[in-house]
């Protein structure tokens, strides 16, 4: 698994929409950047996180790297 793949800011505010009902599970933060955690060493975890109800963000908004569709 690779590490998360950094966003430009148009994709995290129309995709991610990160402080809304809709904030995807799988935006996540590296240094300065806004990175997508999908396909990374990060899913897998989301994803045991989302099955058990414990995080804010549950939305899939997108298929990932590298093409987010």
């Amino acid at each position: 698994m690779s590490n998360p793949t950094p966003l430009t800011d148009d994709h995290v505010k129309n995709v991610c929409k990160p402080g809304t009902t809709e904030a995807c599970a799988f935006l996540s933060s590296s240094g300065l950047d806004l990175c997508c955690a999908k396909r990374s060493f990060l899913e897998s975890n989301i994803r045991q996180r989302l099955a058990k109800g414990t995080m804010r963000a549950i939305g899939d908004n997108c298929s990932g790297p590298p093409d987010f569709k």
